[in-house]
């Protein structure tokens, strides 16, 4: 009834001058019949240009087409077509801003009511998080293969140092004295360690890449690190 209708309106005015978001009332051929401050704050448009024109004129391009779309099968199989989605408007200055719509039909009536919230920022955070995303897996590329290479061309002049020395001990050892047999000793216990380091940081940087975490005693790794240290700790006393 006209008692109804005018309710129904009378409601969604309401609406329009209580809520913190941008909201518009399209006719069915997309003019606008209503627009609150809001959305004249996120546009920089006054009402009266926006009575010049229909809602998609203020529309970017592409959307606009889309959205006229959406507006006629709204009408005829609102099944068909989403409630929300996301769209770009060109403001007063020229900028493109983009937009999250929720639209709803007004009932009894041909006329819909869109809800608008600026997600500009949202959109240029999300792209800024894409690109490091990338950045960031091209920089572990380029560290698993740096890593890679340094693993092979360093470990191949400590192989040959363990080995050399490990020749050195068989041969003289218990000829040179102890002293020279200690030395012999650290040099071969420092280049394994090293090797294990060489090791580890290959391991580390495919980490993410294989999923076979292990547990592992940081007792172990505390010891093991006292024991690398004990010459630069007892320098220091």
């Amino acid at each position: 009834s006209i008692f109804a209708l005018k309710a129904s309106e009378d409601k969604y005015r309401r609406i329009f001058f209580l809520t913190g978001t941008g909201m518009v009332i399209l006719e069915e051929n997309m003019t606008i019949s209503l627009i609150n401050s809001e959305v004249l704050k996120m546009t920089g448009y006054t009402w009266e240009e926006f009575q010049k024109k229909k809602w998609p004129d203020f529309i970017y391009p592409p959307d606009a087409e889309l959205m006229k779309k959406y507006s006629i099968l709204r009408r005829v199989s609102p099944d068909q077509v989403p409630s929300r989605y996301e769209f770009r408007l060109v403001t007063k200055d020229g900028s493109v801003k983009n937009f999250f719509a929720t639209v709803s039909m007004i009932p009894d009536s041909q006329r819909s009511v869109v809800s608008i919230i600026d997600i500009t920022q949202l959109k240029w955070v999300e792209k800024s998080l894409q690109k490091n995303i990338q950045e960031l897996a091209k920089s572990n590329e380029e560290l698993k293969e740096f890593a890679s290479v340094a693993s092979h061309d360093l470990q191949e002049p400590l192989r040959m140092i363990i080995s050399y020395t490990q020749l050195l001990a068989r041969r003289y050892r218990d000829k040179m004295g102890p002293e020279a047999d200690e030395f012999i000793e650290y040099i071969v216990e420092s280049a394994v360690q090293m090797k294990d380091l060489i090791n580890g940081l290959l391991a580390y940087t495919r980490i993410g890449v294989k999923k076979d975490f292990q547990i592992f005693s940081l007792e172990k790794a505390l010891v093991q690190a006292l024991r690398h240290l004990k010459n630069t700790v007892d320098e220091s006393y």
